[in-house]
């Protein structure tokens, strides 16, 4: 839409430790949006609710890529398979993936 003829292919990286996130997120000089740190700081310590957040995130990121024109999607896991295959799920149930494309999900820690 911006006039770009290079194919650009955006980089998800899901939500694991999100203090972690805010951390890096301030040294860039960059916001995170306010709904997004009051859903995990509503997770308190509670891992398996932040994993669900994580993943809901994540879902809904890559599902707004998709909608978007989005036709392939580079996921970084860090070691975290489950949410990265969710991810990598999400982007396939759009129905928008660009079908010429080989799917792979490569584990890159």
């Amino acid at each position: 839409r911006a006039g770009f003829y290079k194919e650009i292919v955006p980089g998800i990286l899901p939500i694991t430790n999100f203090d972690r996130v805010a951390e890096f997120a301030a040294k860039c000089g960059t916001n995170i949006p306010e709904s997004v740190s009051t859903t995990f700081q509503e997770c308190g310590i509670d891992k398996e609710a932040q994993t669900n957040v994580a993943r809901d995130f994540v879902t809904r990121q890559v599902e707004d890529l998709a909608n978007n024109g989005v036709d392939a999607i580079h996921i970084y896991t860090l070691n975290r398979v489950d949410l990265a295959a969710d991810a990598a799920r999400a982007f396939q149930r759009t129905g928008k993936v660009d079908s010429s494309r080989e799917f792979k999900l490569d584990l890159v820690g």
